[in-house]
């Protein structure tokens, strides 16, 4: 019997790797690894913390990386992140039901077996949750909007309407061809934009917009509102000069993250230290040239957004 070394329930599996331990755990979404000097770091966590940090892990499984480190790094960065919203809490609950299938159902109280105990811990961990009660709320919610309904309040099922949701809100997020990128414009990365940013866009199926390439009439903050808006996702790189960031970048992000558009964040890798911890939290993309960025970039949107339309008309 071993322990979920973030929530101490019962894990599937730990083993060591190097001064570490990989956990399987169901209550943190899956496996994870945790450094030596992280252990203790990560059992003084509020529960508040714990559940920030595994929804930062099951934000890395989505984006690609099945077994998430965890480090003292990354602890610090959890502790000072803002929650998630509760929108984004409710929408991960609907997806959990959603990955059923069309007659699935999910089971969240009755005789506790091994399967509704395994359930009900990956339901709290893909909503971020710190206790049953939270996720009986978000499920709560789901049954106001009528995007689920009970069966005795034991089992739930989807609704046409929260299909019709899952589906509208999938074909928002996959109707456009266009990939925005928000970046520096110096002239120092010309070449990171050409043979990076740009190549990766393009060889992914989608068209490549950055905002002092199109001409317009408009002041270029409506601009640069109007194209993201546009755009299927948006690459966001934090690259600048040291101590002077690019504060267009991060409200760039912050528009696109605010519409629920995909966000790739990157930085070069020597100057990460630089930026602002609210967003250090998330999963940079750590370049080194116009080649590593390309083949990270190219990678990470045939993960996380899949190929683009203009890829499978060619």
């Amino acid at each position: 019997m071993v322990d979920c070394l973030i929530w101490g329930t019962v894990a599937d599996t730990a083993n060591g790797f190097g001064d570490g331990v990989e956990v399987s755990s169901h209550r943190a979404g899956g496996r994870y690894r945790i450094s030596g000097s992280a252990i203790p770091m990560v059992a003084r966590l509020t529960d508040g913390d714990k559940a920030k940090l595994t929804w930062w892990l099951t934000e890395e499984r989505r984006l690609g990386t099945s077994s998430p480190l965890v480090t003292t790094s990354v602890v610090d960065q959890v502790r000072s992140s803002s929650n998630p919203s509760l929108i984004e809490r409710r929408d991960r609950a609907l997806d959990f039901f959603a990955e059923r299938g069309i007659a699935g159902a999910v089971r969240i109280a009755g005789h506790i077996t091994d399967d509704l105990r395994r359930d009900k811990e990956l339901l709290a961990a893909v909503t971020g949750s710190t206790n049953e009660q939270e996720v009986s709320e978000l499920i709560r919610f789901l049954e106001e909007d009528a995007l689920v309904q009970p069966e005795g309040k034991i089992i739930y099922r989807l609704t046409f309407a929260g299909w019709r949701y899952i589906e509208q809100r999938r074909l928002r997020q996959t109707a456009s061809k266009q990939g925005f990128v928000a970046m520096w414009f110096d002239d120092s990365m010309i070449d990171a934009y050409v043979r990076g940013f740009k190549r990766a866009i393009d060889d992914s199926g989608y068209s490549t917009m950055r905002i002092d390439g199109k001409e317009h009439i408009n002041k270029v903050d409506d601009e640069i509102i109007a194209e993201i808006r546009r755009s299927r996702f948006v690459v966001s790189d934090f690259t600048s000069k040291p101590d002077q960031p690019r504060g267009g970048v991060y409200f760039e992000a912050g528009f696109a993250f605010g519409l629920n558009i995909p966000v790739i964040w990157t930085c070069r890798e020597d100057l990460i230290g630089k930026v602002h911890f609210d967003t250090r939290q998330f999963n940079h993309i750590l370049w080194t040239t116009p080649e590593d960025l390309y083949e990270k970039l190219k990678n990470r949107i045939g993960a996380v957004i899949g190929d683009g339309p203009l890829l499978r008309q060619s």
